[in-house]
């Protein structure tokens, strides 16, 4: 299908009624002539004389429109919508979807074109910039998902990229505190005793057993076992005072021999 154009109902500026007021007409003359600010002031005037005039609430929104007030526009062509002539309201509908499709207000613009077709179902521009402005309204939404898109995977990417941020300052901490540990002294020996350390418990010294009672016959072979060794250990003494005597004269030997004294005895033969 090809491209729908906005057919525009301001080609030259919106179609004024002509309304039996004085006002009116300077305001009409004004607007042909360009001075959309001179006209609105003579359509204020006959809007003060006749508040509820449909007609003049038309034109106001015409006149405001020329100034580039657009929501005053809108406000004033609402206003025209809610008389009793359905031509009028239908033409009211139709130039205020004109001033939302301008200001990119497509969904506003639809529904104004909507109403226009409601009053007069003939109106073949309405008909046309319905469509236009349903399409647009679609390209709108379909931006707007791209967007919100683009903004959810940006968002993840910064999700993740804090999140591998976080990881490795919590892996730097862990480093440091490791280090930190190897640093302090293992040894007890090192840093002495701890006042903290806890010592292992002493265990209780054993109860010495009670010496049961010997019999008589008991302490005779007791009594006969030490003599033995008393008697043993004497011997051994006397063994060992008989050694050093020789052990004596053996040396008192040796140093005569080595001083001269000693002669030995004179041959018998």
């Amino acid at each position: 299908m090809g491209v729908l154009l906005l057919l525009p109902v301001l080609g030259g500026g919106f179609d004024v009624l002509r309304v039996r007021n004085a006002a009116v007409e300077r305001g009409n003359a004004a607007l042909a002539a360009g001075l959309a600010k001179d006209a609105l002031a003579a359509y204020d005037q006959a809007l003060a004389e006749q508040p509820d005039a449909q007609g003049i609430h038309y034109n106001r929104g015409v006149a405001l429109h020329r100034l580039g007030q657009h929501e005053a526009a809108r406000q004033a062509l609402l206003r025209a919508t809610q008389g009793e002539d359905r031509a009028l309201r239908a033409k009211s509908f139709y130039n205020l979807g004109d001033v939302d499709f301008e200001q990119k207000r497509f969904a506003e613009a639809a529904t104004a074109f909507a109403q226009a077709l409601r009053f007069d179902p003939g109106h073949r521009a309405a008909k046309w910039n319905l469509e236009l402005a349903l399409r647009r309204r679609e390209q709108e939404q379909k931006k707007e998902q791209q967007q919100q898109k683009e903004q959810q995977q940006q968002d993840q990417q910064q999700k993740n990229q804090q999140q591998q941020k976080d990881q490795q300052q919590q892996q730097e901490q862990q480093q440091q505190q490791q280090d930190q540990q190897q640093k302090k002294p293992t040894s007890q020996g090192d840093q002495g005793a701890r006042p903290d350390a806890q010592q292992p418990p002493r265990e209780p010294a054993p109860t010495p057993s009670p010496t049961p009672r010997e019999t008589p016959r008991e302490a005779a072979a007791r009594a006969a076992k030490a003599a033995a060794a008393q008697q043993g250990e004497r011997e051994r003494q006397q063994v060992l005072e008989a050694l050093d005597r020789n052990d004596k004269n053996v040396q008192r030997e040796q140093a005569r021999r080595l001083q001269g004294l000693y002669r030995p005895p004179a041959k018998d033969w």
